[in-house]
């Protein structure tokens, strides 16, 4: 993970441990048991805390194949959540030399969707691209079926979609450098733009069928320096509609700073103006909150950060 989107929410530990230490990924912290020399299973989900800089944060899903040995970046603390059997104390640390054994696999499909996906993360957030060849033109670029990963839906949701892959160039491209077509665009500016604490996972709704929620809290992102922002880029996730969020706001705490933005094709939502949306001088926590549409009772829903734009 990067340091574009980082934050510190703690969860204590039911038990005694000897030891322990602080844990972060990409928004979320944890307090976590130091793991002696564990072996390692299939479905296990590990971290290296003597990785350079930002990589110590990272934490991957174990996939063994026989012979293979595979691990899948875990994208951001929503992500991690949405798989109920993954547990923060259940983490375990490997050394620098056990994480080389496995190799990195970006290749999945969503447990619903029989289309396998590349994916680039980018911090919090990612992109995705349709793996659009035939399966021996996969395999001849250096492709194997076994390490692509099922994953779940908010999963996959969590990952703005991409150009496809439709050529063998592409395709080699990617499995030896990690870049989609067109690239991946980050987050853009001198502010640093981190995840809050608090901010809420995303949730199952509980709007009714004669009336709609109304500033439903969806989450909170911290920037820290001195700018204006321009732009905020936002993209729906979770198992719902483009519907469901029926108007979008930006709030300073209590103070609604921006008009209400709606959802555009593919779960968009844009918040833009020249002249800026607000200032930041220190640190400033934005929070995004939305109107529930009528009818949307049981749906998951939750928002993504995808761009910040900014003068300074």
């Amino acid at each position: 993970m990067t340091k574009s989107l980082k934050a510190s929410l703690r969860k204590g530990i039911v038990g005694i441990v000897m030891m322990t230490t602080i844990f972060s990924l990409s928004g979320v912290a944890a307090l976590i048991p130091v793991a002696q020399a564990a072996t390692i299973v299939d479905g296990d989900v590990i971290r290296n805390p003597s990785a350079a800089g930002d990589a110590q944060f990272d934490v991957y899903i174990v996939k063994l194949m026989g012979a293979n040995k595979y691990k899948r970046l875990v994208l951001n603390p929503q992500v991690f959540a949405s798989y109920g059997h993954l547990k923060w104390e259940n983490v375990k640390l490997v050394t620098s030399e056990e994480m080389n054994q496995y190799k990195t696999s970006a290749m999945v499909r969503v447990e619903t969707d029989p289309k396998v996906y590349a994916l680039a993360p980018n911090g919090d957030v990612g992109s995705k691209s349709w793996l659009n060849v035939a399966a021996e033109t996969y395999v001849a670029a250096g492709g194997a079926w076994d390490q692509v990963y099922t994953i779940n839906a908010i999963d996959g949701a969590n990952y703005a979609a991409a150009q496809d892959l439709t050529t063998s160039a592409q395709v080699v491209t990617f499995l030896t450098t990690g870049v989609l077509p067109g690239g991946v665009p980050p987050i853009t500016g001198a502010l640093n733009v981190s995840l809050s604490a608090d901010t809420p996972a995303s949730g199952t709704l509980i709007s009714g069928t004669v009336t709609a929620q109304s500033g439903a809290d969806l989450m909170h992102f911290t920037l820290t320096g001195t700018g204006t922002v321009t732009g905020v880029a936002l993209k729906r996730i979770g198992v719902s509609d483009d519907a469901t969020l029926s108007n979008v706001y930006l709030f300073d705490g209590a103070t609604r700073i921006t008009d209400a933005a709606s959802v555009s094709t593919g779960g968009v939502i844009s918040f833009n103006n020249s002249s800026g949306l607000f200032t930041v001088s220190g640190t400033k926590t934005i929070s995004v909150k939305s109107d529930l549409a009528i009818n949307k009772a049981g749906q998951t829903v939750g928002v993504q950060l995808t761009g910040v734009t900014m003068t300074c």
